[in-house]
């Protein structure tokens, strides 16, 4: 979905209901915590060059697209994945003032949207949206943060 255009109230209130509902926190944090786990081998080698990205059950469209991120550019990471998981990748577009998570690096087309000029994601600090299929929302608690190594 392209990142334009007003997010409709009523996606909104969905995604506010969604995201007070118990089994929508439970798997947003078993699925990060999966994730950091599997991938502590590469937390601990580029921990600095890596960050995290945590989607609340609120978004379960594109929750599949939390995890660990690792930086391949200043502006670009792409999600440590599994051999049998789709690609993710979350990236600037510094000349719209925007971040993006998606499936295709530079592309207007993604699940999650943030309006910010920074160019170093760990320095993220607005509000996102998330595409639901239909319309564009508000996605309260997602974040970006810089990845630690386990310990």
């Amino acid at each position: 979905a392209r990142a334009v255009g007003a997010p409709r109230v009523a996606a909104s209130l969905v995604a506010e209901r969604m995201a007070a509902l118990p089994e929508h926190r439970r798997r947003a944090a078993r699925t990060l915590s999966r994730s950091r786990d599997a991938h502590a081998d590469v937390l601990a080698k580029t921990a600095e060059d890596a960050v995290v990205l945590s989607i609340p059950g609120a978004e379960s469209v594109q929750s599949w697209r939390a995890g660990v991120y690792a930086r391949e550019t200043q502006t670009l990471y792409k999600r440590v994945r599994e051999a049998d998981e789709q690609e993710s990748f979350l990236y600037a577009l510094p000349k719209r003032g925007m971040w993006l998570v998606g499936s295709t690096p530079g592309s207007t087309v993604g699940g999650l949207v943030a309006y910010d000029e920074v160019r170093d994601a760990r320095k993220l600090n607005c509000a996102w949206h998330v595409f639901d299929g239909r319309t564009w929302a508000p996605a309260r608690g997602v974040a970006v943060t810089a990845a630690k190594g386990r310990g």
